[in-house]
């Protein structure tokens, strides 16, 4: 079974108040290209989040996003310097008994006097949230990997109906291939009769050379049989399993090469019209190939 290298993939987890949301996004490319874009807090995972990807995905231009929606990496904590305030507040006692003074300290002129509160950060140890991301990562590229076997299933029944409709063609322009000579051989003798006249008789021997260098010339079987053979090679490869993209796409590249062949060897408007779908059906299908893993 082929895979499609197009596919999106999400997965969400939970641990304690933080939520983790990661993405997978996947579009065609010659090889294996994985960029990863999420908090910084977290870079120090993000060559195991490209293996753990590239695990189930071989091929591709390969996008992760991981999201978070809660601060992660501190934690903010209100402190209060005891030590100040007793020696603020035994200030405070000795000048209003020295100087008989009355009144009383409240909270609110607290909060204003310098250096009494600080607020402190305490790191937090995210390797805690490491096996939370790795698993949705997972989660997420097997969703990813999914959508892809499924357009993998596609791709291979239209690619199977265009290999068919190609080996039609093929056995249509084998039909006409020996008819080719012998037209060829009809238009030579009659030129060579209007040339001369009816009154002389033409020489076989000469005539039967000329079709033997034409037939030679013309002859498209081997193209023919080496196009057959890449069809039958083109339909074993997608039933099977594994990344054999750019393997299709060189036998693609083969397949133009027979037709193109066929094409400049023919001398039949039939045979043309057959090259032409051909070539019209390998387009299609090269297009197609370059969406597969």
């Amino acid at each position: 079974m082929i895979n499609s290298m197009t596919g999106y993939g999400r997965a969400i987890k939970k641990v304690n108040n933080t939520t983790f949301t990661t993405e997978v996004k996947t579009v065609n490319h010659r090889f294996c290209d994985v960029s990863v874009k999420m908090p910084k807090e977290f870079l120090f995972l993000e060559e195991l989040i490209k293996k753990t990807v590239q695990e189930k995905l071989h091929r591709g231009r390969i996008e992760v996003y991981i999201t978070i929606d809660s601060q992660v990496g501190c934690e903010k904590q209100v402190n209060l310097n005891t030590s100040l305030l007793e020696q603020y507040l035994q200030l405070i006692k000795n000048a209003a008994k020295e100087n008989d003074l009355s009144g009383e300290l409240t909270i609110d002129q607290l909060l204003h006097i310098p250096d009494l509160f600080s607020i402190s950060e305490k790191e937090e140890d995210i390797t805690l949230y490491q096996e939370a991301i790795l698993d949705a990562i997972t989660n997420a590229t097997l969703s990813c990997l999914e959508m892809r076997m499924e357009e993998g299933k596609s791709l291979e029944k239209d690619l199977s109906s265009r290999i068919l409709i190609i080996e039609e063609t093929i056995s249509t322009i084998q039909q006409f291939a020996p008819v080719v000579i012998d037209h060829y051989r009809e238009r030579v003798k009659q030129k060579i009769i209007e040339f001369i006249g009816s009154d002389m008789q033409v020489d076989e021997h000469r005539l039967l050379t000329e079709v033997a260098i034409f037939a030679e010339k013309a002859d498209v079987s081997e193209e023919l049989t080496r196009l057959k053979s890449h069809c039958e090679q083109f339909i074993k490869i997608i039933s099977g399993s594994g990344v054999v993209g750019r393997k299709l796409d060189f036998l693609v590249q083969e397949m133009n090469r027979e037709a193109n062949t066929i094409g400049s060897k023919a001398n039949d408007y039939r045979i043309s019209q057959n090259v032409v779908l051909l070539k019209s059906e390998l387009e299609k299908i090269k297009e197609q190939v370059q969406n597969i893993e």
